[in-house]
């Protein structure tokens, strides 16, 4: 199942004054790390400007609006650990394929 609004409907954070300027596609696998991210981010001052959040070459890509360098690192930590987390269920996973990539536990790969 994809989630094209993730922010809404699963962590309630657009009260919070997350705002979704794109699209949010991604798969339920994910969602623990997105919602760590969230929070992480919110927790240092980001103003919860969300550009576009989705799957690219296998691993999570997350674009946000004004950032600092900090928020940037946690970004790239995020996208980074989304490389080892099947993104079908979330257990363990590996990236993998060839010409498409995805990032899969042996349950979930094709």
């Amino acid at each position: 199942m994809v989630n094209e609004c993730i922010v809404c409907d699963l962590f309630g954070m657009v009260g919070f004054g997350v705002m979704v300027r794109s699209s949010i596609v991604t798969r339920s696998g994910w969602d623990k790390i997105l919602e760590k991210l969230y929070q992480d981010l919110l927790s240092i001052g980001w103003d919860g400007d969300v550009c576009q959040v989705k799957e690219k070459f296998g691993t999570l890509r997350v674009y946000l609006g004004n950032t600092t360098d900090e928020m940037d690192e946690l970004v790239r930590q995020a996208e980074y650990a989304s490389a080892t987390i099947c993104e079908e269920c979330g257990e363990p996973g590996t990236l993998y394929g060839k010409g498409w990539l995805m990032t899969r536990c042996g349950e979930h790969r094709p």
